[in-house]
């Protein structure tokens, strides 16, 4: 049902559709497109809070050092008669909760020749993987949850925590090569200082400290951002397992919920308890390597709940994020995308011709980049292979390789550097400009016309 409010500027505003909902309120798209109002809940939980003291700290909110570099929806302008207040989403968005649905409760027109194999024999799994693939597979949950950890890695370098971070809150483009991503309701967001005081949590995701009443940390904000990348890549909350179903007695299940949520259970790829282990949704070994499980396993364990301090950080999450992504190999039979320390594709066991990039600087590896070729496949390397990683610069690419009858070239070069290619070990280098075929084996060099420094990316196609 469609309601009118009105802001302190008297611009009148009416709500179509729900599209986020939390403890604390819940967000509303308005007849304006990219307008939506956040309304505060009263204490009951059932109406909308007419204590409008409570939109002092909203107008507050827009005066913390945030970058401008991180999309996030800050107070536009209160309302009169509500706690709330408006602001801006664009229209093409939707949570990342619904975006990459772990419900898997829909129908899904996707298909292919392999899911087609198993269609029926194991109809719930291809339904899962359609769903899966059709919204984008482990490739573009990666890409998302990269810009989410860099935005709150820059809170967090500014001594902000953002608080409450949870799938509904994240927001994503719908599919395209951007995955432009912005981050709503930033109610809670302040200085550590103050948000240690209170805590704020949406079930499921709240961290052990915060669901005992120690307040909102940089740790709790990296304990939430870690449940959420772990069920959306697997669709399985990684305290959700065996224990949960053991015993299974309705009269007891509320009570397992909330253990389970409060993490009271070991998670469920626990390396010293394996009483709650359980095969997720998306078999967990085959989408979480085992460079990213170990960072899982910092967060989750026994130590990292009971510890804080011991959980990796945001700064951390984010390059481990941007190393899985640029090792991450599509498959052309199934379409799965794996981690490329895989021969073969784990979901159906064939092979997919791979292009190898790793970059040298000084005889020190700082980055490798594998990705799947083909014909037409358009590849755009990241700056990261020149520099490492640099949050600020993720959206910078290197250069471009695109495969064309089984000739690779490459093109749109990144002007920071003079590039040249040696065919003949580094033995010797010719300048390159613009477009360029370059051979199936070669070494690409970059000099940074500022500093002066050289970076080797030995190229190779397997």
């Amino acid at each position: 049902m469609s309601h009118q409010f009105e802001d302190v500027f008297e611009y009148k505003h009416i709500t179509t559709t729900e599209i986020a909902r939390g403890g604390q309120g819940a967000v509303f798209r308005t007849q304006n497109p990219n307008i939506a109002i956040k309304l505060e809940l009263d204490p009951s939980g059932s109406e909308f809070s007419r204590d409008i003291k409570q939109n002092d700290r909203f107008d507050e909110i827009r005066l913390l050092p945030i970058s401008k570099r991180i999309n996030i929806t800050l107070p536009q302008a209160t309302l009169k008669e509500y706690a709330g207040y408006v602001m801006t989403l664009l229209d093409d968005m939707e949570s990342f909760e619904k975006a990459f649905d772990y419900s898997f409760d829909n129908n899904s027109d996707y298909s292919n020749s392999w899911l087609d194999q198993f269609r029926e024999s194991a109809p719930e799994f291809v339904e899962v993987i359609a769903q899966y693939l059709e919204s984008g597979g482990r490739r573009r949950r990666l890409e998302a949850y990269l810009r989410v950890a860099c935005m709150l890695s820059e809170l967090h370098a500014a001594g902000l925590v953002y608080c409450d971070f949870s799938a509904k809150n994240a927001f994503v483009s719908s599919i395209d090569e951007n995955n432009t991503v912005w981050l709503i309701d930033a109610d809670n967001l302040n200085f550590q200082e103050k948000t240690r005081r209170s805590g704020f949590y949406t079930p499921g995701y709240g961290a052990p400290e915060v669901i005992r009443g120690k307040g909102c940390t940089f740790y709790s904000d990296c304990y939430a951002f870690a449940i959420s990348l772990f069920w959306q890549l697997t669709g399985t909350h990684p305290f959700k397992g065996a224990s949960l179903e053991s015993d299974f007695d309705n009269d007891f299940a509320d009570d397992k919920e909330a253990l389970a949520n409060a993490g009271e259970f070991p998670w469920i790829m626990d390396m010293e308890d394996t009483s709650n282990y359980i095969d997720a949704r998306i078999q967990q070994e085959l989408v979480i390597s085992n460079r990213l499980n170990r960072y899982f396993d910092r967060t989750f364990c026994k130590l990292g709940k009971e510890k804080r301090q011991t959980r990796p950080t945001m700064f951390e999450w984010s390059e481990a994020i941007a190393r899985e992504l640029d090792f991450s190999v599509k498959c052309k039979c199934c379409d799965m995308d794996y981690d490329a320390s895989n021969d073969k594709c784990p979901w159906c066991d064939a092979e997919t011709s791979k292009i190898r990039l790793v970059a040298k600087k000084k005889g020190r590896i700082i980055w490798k980049f594998v990705r799947e070729t083909g014909n037409g496949i358009a590849i755009s390397v990241p700056r990261r292979i020149m520099r490492g990683f640099r949050n600020s610069e993720i959206e910078c690419r290197a250069f471009s390789l695109v495969e064309n009858s089984g000739v690779v070239s490459v093109a749109d070069l990144d002007e920071m550097y003079e590039w040249s290619v040696s065919t003949d070990k580094g033995a010797s280098f010719i300048d390159i400009y613009g477009r360029t075929a370059i051979p199936n084996e070669c070494i690409m060099k970059g000099i940074d016309k500022k500093s002066g420094e050289t970076v080797v990316v030995e190229v190779s196609k397997i």
